[in-house]
């Protein structure tokens, strides 16, 4: 799903917008920032891929050009700052299924120094008032079927903040995203673009970025929160060893939104290179062998799958596509799948 992007005129300011099609040099990334924002931020600062994020659509997967992500992130945030008040330590809350929009808002919390906070969007009844109330967020993003859930408590649901929809539908008291867009963009002035950029960067490693909620075995939650920091030290340990190059391609598949799968996310963003294919929730086995994955996050159940559809090694790597590097799960594997998948270099579970 992709938003229109008003007519601008001011070419200096927005070169970005001129470059996709451009042939770039680009310096890898040699070291690490401290700080998510400035991982984004230098990774926006080329535009060397021609598409950031992959979404299937109607059967078909439709790009995101990393400028574009970038400017809905820009303007997403000026909305939150000028007309909600979100300011540094507040928590904006993201109950949806993995898609470009969950991405853009999680984003712009984060160059808001707001704390974003991940919500599995299955939870329902009591689990889902919990992780709210503990939660307690300025601002909700939600999925259509997030929204539903939440008026299902017949005006007993728990604080949610301000509502916005990530679909457009008319929902009472929510505001569309498509909506809360293009206001931004009259908000997305030169100045404030680059005094939002300036402040984003200027959030240091001890900013509280990033909450998740893991269930435990006794059946509660743990709350995880960590900080700008934290979160880039998980990556350089993990995700961020291996430099992106030309032409990779990540697909993601992680119905709840997992902590692996959001460092994930973050990793294949900020390395400039990487186009990330994001998995709707009835995800195919067909869609590694259309995309050709140079890197493969995805659930156990999802593997075995394409372990079953190979036969020995050829084609087991064929059933993940023929290109993968490497391959993560998010949740443990047994040693006979392991054993199997090994005609690929695995890191599995996930690190997170």
């Amino acid at each position: 799903m992709h938003f229109p992007i008003e007519t601008v005129v001011l070419v200096g300011y927005l070169d970005s917008l001129f470059v996709e099609g451009r042939a770039r040099e680009v310096t890898p990334l040699r070291v690490v920032p401290e700080t998510l924002n400035r991982l984004h931020a230098e990774a926006m600062r080329e535009h060397a891929r021609r598409s950031a994020l992959l979404v299937r659509e109607d059967g078909e997967w439709n790009p995101t050009p990393d400028w574009r992500l970038d400017r809905h992130v820009i303007r997403v945030a000026l909305y939150l700052r000028e007309r909600f008040g979100i300011e540094p330590g507040d928590r904006v809350a993201l109950l949806a299924e993995l898609r470009p929009e969950w991405l853009i808002a999680d984003l712009a919390a984060l160059g808001l120094g707001a704390v974003s906070v991940a919500i599995d969007p299955r939870l329902r009844g009591d689990e889902l008032t919990a992780v709210l109330e503990d939660a307690a967020p300025r601002v909700t993003f939600a999925s259509a079927g997030s929204l539903s859930r939440l008026e299902s408590f017949d005006g007993r649901a728990p604080p949610h903040g301000e509502l916005i929809a990530l679909d457009p539908v008319a929902t009472a008291g929510a505001t569309p995203l498509h909506v809360l867009l293009e206001m931004g963009g009259t908000l997305d002035t030169p100045e404030r673009a680059q005094a939002y950029r300036a402040k984003a960067r200027s959030f240091g490693p001890d900013q509280p970025a990033v909450r998740d909620y893991r269930r435990m075995s006794d059946g509660g939650w743990e709350r995880v929160d960590s900080c700008q920091g934290e979160v880039i030290e998980r990556l350089r340990a993990g995700w961020l060893r291996e430099p992106g190059r030309s032409g990779d391609v990540a697909y993601v598949c992680d119905p709840t939104i997992s902590p692996a799968a959001r460092l994930a996310l973050y990793a294949f963003l900020g390395d400039g290179y990487t186009t990330t294919a994001l998995a709707p929730v009835d995800w195919e086995l067909s869609d590694l062998a259309a995309l050709r994955p140079t890197k493969i996050v995805a659930p156990a159940a999802l593997l075995a799958e394409a372990v079953g559809a190979g036969r020995g090694r050829r084609g087991i790597r064929a059933a993940l596509g023929g290109r993968a590097r490497w391959i993560a799960s998010i949740d443990p594997l047994d040693s006979g799948l392991a054993d199997r998948l090994a005609v690929v270099e695995v890191v599995g579970p996930a690190p997170s």
